[in-house]
């Protein structure tokens, strides 16, 4: 298929024969080495030497004529709204001094396919800087690739060299990855679009946002309030125009709040060890911990990774917030306290007397007797570290003091004394011993 287009009076005007022909390929197609016969020119010889980028590969050509395959190239970096498919019309124009109008052909293209090759034919007048522009036209009427050449000087009898640049010049989305967000958080992100001719239109044309979420189809901005936790994954779809568009997948990762779980903290024990962890919810990354405001208690310390620890000092109550920060940035603060006690000691002053042959502390209204102690932390476990009870008696580890005492064998004592030191441990294994002493009356005197 060929169009020439000459001037009668051709041989008056001093001009050159621009011969072009453009091999087109698909995909599928062949590559860029393979070439169809050339158009064959009698006219002073012009090359066109053809630089071009990812979209467009070119192979090496003899003089008078190009060849440009043209084809859709995918990477993960770019998506290229143009297809072989799209192209309607390829047009190649001529400008310069002494041209009053570009000199232009138009050829249309029905059902372009790989292999395909289409000569045109210019009368071009010699003279300076002459610019070569070759165009792909779609159905819109919009160029879709286009190269141009530098200035260049075409002399009767001598070659010349026209260098062109082919570039696919289709609307591109740039925008490749969106921010996450958070729920219940305000959020915006904007799509980016170049090479766009006029305003662009954005919709989502596959998948969906994240609740609480929309695009603005005038700006391309995706604002609101995430309602729901997940990734939601979508294609967005810009359009110029010219009616060329582009689609992009992308996806939003919608995160929980950030969200300190811990609520409240052990009670410690003055001289004891102390060591409590900090929890969080749908943090990102690592979590950052410090105190933000108030004092925990002396001898104690929070760390970066949320452990608060030490030994305490000072028996008391202190109250503080702490707050965490994630890797995103976000934070959260809570309101905690931590009761140190003192170190437990007991309180019982006395051990009641006993009776051989009577349950001990009955008199009492109990069976058996409890030992008291305050400070600590409950629960206490209680022990004999040294010293004894009375025969028949014992002692558990809840402080109780049981059973049917008798005297030890062969004594003639009316009373006999067992001392022995009490030990408490707290829940912390803090201590406190005291030495106490336990009277059994061994036989009653007889009536008088």
């Amino acid at each position: 298929m060929s169009v020439n287009r000459r001037t009668t009076d051709w041989q008056r005007t001093p001009s050159l024969f621009l011969a072009i022909a453009l091999f087109l390929t698909a995909i599928s197609g062949c590559g860029p080495g393979e070439q169809s016969d050339l158009v064959q020119v009698n006219s002073v010889p012009v090359s066109l030497n053809i630089t071009t980028p990812q979209s467009v590969t070119a192979s090496s050509t003899p003089r008078n004529s190009f060849w440009a395959t043209f084809q859709r190239w995918l990477s993960p970096t770019e998506a290229w709204a143009a297809n072989l498919s799209d192209i309607v019309a390829l047009v190649v124009e001529v400008t310069g001094p002494g041209i009053p109008s570009p000199i232009k052909v138009t050829e249309p293209i029905t059902g372009a396919t790989g292999g395909q090759s289409i000569p045109i034919v210019l009368d071009v007048p010699v003279g300076q800087d002459r610019v070569f522009t070759v165009s792909a036209l779609n159905a819109a009427n919009v160029r879709i690739f286009q190269g141009q050449s530098t200035r260049i000087t075409l002399s009767p009898g001598e070659g010349a060299t026209a260098d062109i640049q082919i570039a696919d010049i289709a609307i591109r989305i740039t925008t490749t990855s969106l921010p996450g967000g958070t729920v219940g958080i305000a959020y915006s992100a904007t799509g980016q679009a170049e090479r766009v001719n006029g305003a662009v239109g954005w919709a989502i044309i596959q998948g969906q946002l994240p609740s609480g979420l929309t695009l603005n189809g005038s700006t391309g901005v995706i604002a609101g309030t995430p309602a729901t936790v997940g990734t939601f994954n979508f294609t967005v779809r810009a359009t110029d125009s010219s009616a060329l568009f582009d689609d992009q997948e992308l996806s939003i990762v919608i995160a929980a709040q950030l969200t300190i779980t811990t609520t409240g903290l052990r009670s410690g024990t003055v001289g004891a060890g102390y060591s409590e962890p900090l929890q969080t919810a749908g943090a990102i990354g690592v979590v950052n911990w410090r105190l933000a405001t108030g004092s925990i208690p002396l001898g104690l310390n929070i760390s970066q990774a949320g452990v608060i620890s030490g030994i305490p000092t000072t028996a008391g109550t202190s109250t503080f917030t702490v707050r965490a920060t994630d890797t995103a940035g976000r934070t959260d603060d809570q309101n905690l306290s931590i009761t140190i006690n003192p170190s437990p000691t007991i309180t019982t002053a006395q051990l009641p007397r006993g009776f051989v042959g009577s349950e001990y502390n009955v008199t009492e209204g109990g069976s058996g007797f409890q030992l008291e102690a305050s400070g600590g932390v409950s629960p206490y476990t209680w022990s004999i570290v040294e010293g004894q009870l009375p025969p028949l008696l014992s002692f558990s580890s809840a402080g109780v003091i049981s059973g049917t005492p008798r005297c030890s064998p062969n004594s003639n004592l009316r009373f006999e004394t067992f001392s022995a030191t009490y030990r408490v441990q707290d829940n912390n294994n803090v201590i406190g011993e005291k030495q106490l002493s336990l009277e059994i009356q061994c036989f009653f005197d007889p009536p008088g």
